[in-house]
Order: C-alpha cells, then structure tokens, then sequence
C-alpha cells in the first residue's frame, strides 16, 4: 500500500484470456488508462479504492462474452467474465 495525497494506493494485477479480438482490443483499450503492461495479457496498477471501482465498473460494461479479466488485489481475487471459480488455494507461491 502507498499513501498519497491522504489516499490509499495497492498494487493490482490484472490478466485477461479473451478469444474474441474486438472484445480483447476494448478492454485493452480500457486498461491502457489505467495500468502498465507486464506481458501481453497482464498489467500492473496502484488504484485508489474510488480508481479501482470505476475500472471494475467500466470492464464490467463491456460485457466480456468469450472470456475473462482477472483483478488480483493481494488476497481478493475478482473475476469479470466467464470462466471457472477460483481455487480455494493457489499452489503457486512467489517468493
């Protein structure tokens, strides 16, 4: 977390696994205003809770129909989109 300015900032991380290209260029689109990109469907970004509601809520209007965007903020796993629930536990571990 990162204390700014009197507001609260964590570190997100955000993977997308989209198979539709015009669905994938809108949220890539959408991201870019927010985050920096790591890999090619995974972005970094700190968020204000008030920042990180309107990305939700703008990734939530697009109605993602042929996949998924994962929001990881520390253990707060979000899921927008189809896919399968989340495990219980992650074996993968960072160190």
């Amino acid at each position: 977390m990162r204390i700014s300015a009197g507001k609260e900032y964590d570190l997100h991380i955000i993977m997308y696994d989209i198979s539709d290209d015009k669905e994938r260029a809108s949220v890539v689109k959408c991201l870019e205003q927010y985050c920096q990109r790591l890999q090619k469907s995974v972005w970094a970004g700190e968020f204000s809770r008030q920042t990180l509601k309107t990305l939700r809520t703008r990734l939530e209007n697009l109605e993602i129909k042929t996949g998924m965007v994962d929001i990881w903020e520390g253990k707060n796993p979000q899921r927008i989109g189809t896919g399968s629930p989340f495990p219980e536990r992650c074996s993968c571990h960072v160190a």
